[in-house]
């Protein structure tokens, strides 16, 4: 891996994650749970840049179309760009 990218990684742990704006980041991976999925889908398209990307684990957001799904089930992890309005 790039050391620039390692340099400029930045870790964030959120336990209320519809609390903390989403707009200095580029990847998001989140462990959510089904009845959040919307509100989190709802907040992505309004506060992500337009070339940020998610990665969700364990479950999908409801009405985006993934760009890749990785696994099956229980280990399932969906990748995804930020749709166009």
């Amino acid at each position: 891996m790039n050391k620039s990218v390692i340099h400029n990684t930045k870790l964030t742990r959120l336990s209320i994650p519809l609390k903390v704006k989403l707009t200095t980041y580029d990847t998001i991976v989140i462990f959510g749970v089904s009845e959040m999925m919307q509100k989190l889908q709802d907040k992505f398209q309004v506060e992500m840049t337009d070339d940020a990307q998610v990665l969700a684990c364990r479950f999908p957001l409801p009405n985006w179309k993934p760009t890749q799904v990785i696994e099956e089930g229980i280990d399932s992890v969906w990748l995804y760009q930020k749709p166009k309005p």
